[in-house]
């Protein structure tokens, strides 16, 4: 009997060692999981900044384009009214230059219609 007993206390103490060993794979475990945890916490603030700071900034950018197209509108704007302006001015000369032509050319023609009146 003290043969069992010795071989059930060697039973026990063999799964003492075992059970201490799983313990300690399990606190090894726990210990890990928890820098892991860590890490993907810690990742994920740091995505959401990120992300936060990218929607940031395409907003800003968006504003920016906004703003960028506007002045080219109104630079556009000013450009052809400028256009407009020295077309419209252009026309006028040409139109004074016009009627310059036929006063001249009336002239002309009345001057050669007299001076064939005092030849004949």
């Amino acid at each position: 009997m003290q043969d069992k007993i010795a071989a059930m206390q060697k039973d026990i103490d063999s799964h003492g060692a075992e059970n201490e060993c799983i313990k300690t794979e399990v606190q090894a475990f726990s210990t890990n999981l928890t820098h892991a945890e860590n890490k993907v916490n810690h990742m994920e603030s740091q995505v959401t900044r990120l992300s936060q700071a990218t929607k940031e900034s395409v907003d800003e950018l968006r504003t920016h384009c906004k703003g960028l197209e506007t002045e080219v509108n109104e630079r556009l704007w000013r450009g052809s009214e400028a256009i407009s302006a020295e077309l419209s001015k252009l026309n006028n000369r040409i139109d004074k230059l016009s009627e310059n032509t036929v006063e001249t050319f009336i002239l002309f023609k009345n001057q050669s219609e007299t001076t064939q009146n005092q030849v004949q």
